[in-house]
């Protein structure tokens, strides 16, 4: 468009925004995950599962084709998928991962880490199924120093092609 509108939502900061070709917006805020029908006026909460009551929920992914079909997830309760708009969920990993989804809605790819290993995994089938990618992405293999434990910040798919992937990841002290 010609420019830019400030639009003040009152949700504080964004840390993730989602535009799937639906029109919807699904966004990381402040306040937890949020939706928006009319082009960011207005906001409002996206439908949780019932485990992640009274947790702030975070949006991992959306289908890029099919806004109802969307990942959240708390910690330490896990990582959820919904394909109904949040009517109903089901669990796809027992604790809070990096997710992102890849070329293809079924397409997943996961990080998980521990104090000296972070891997990746992907899966094929919308996240009911995983399999490691190797290499491994850091492990004790690697010099690390003391009090050094390897984390991922920034992680992202490919749009269109399923075999690139982007990372950011170092070793950070406490």
């Amino acid at each position: 468009g010609p420019g830019w509108e400030f639009v003040e939502t009152g949700l504080g900061s964004f840390a993730g925004l989602w535009t799937p070709a639906s029109g919807a917006f699904l966004a990381n805020t402040a306040a937890g995950a949020v939706r928006s029908d009319d082009g960011g006026l207005t906001w409002r909460p996206l439908p949780a599962p019932p485990e992640l009551a009274g947790k702030l929920v975070g949006l991992w992914g959306v289908n890029p084709s099919d806004h109802r079909v969307y990942y959240v997830g708390a910690e330490p309760s896990g990582l959820f998928r919904t394909a109904d708009d949040g009517a109903t969920w089901s669990q796809i990993d027992d604790h809070d991962s990096l997710l992102q989804l890849g070329a293809d809605p079924d397409l997943l790819y996961r990080v998980r880490s521990g104090q000296w290993n972070v891997s990746l995994e992907r899966s094929r089938d919308g996240g009911a199924t995983w399999e490691p990618l190797k290499p491994r992405l850091f492990g004790a293999d690697r010099t690390s120093g003391p009090g050094c434990s390897w984390s991922v910040k920034t992680f992202y798919a490919h749009p269109s092609d399923p075999g690139f992937l982007y990372l950011g990841a170092g070793c950070y002290t406490t």
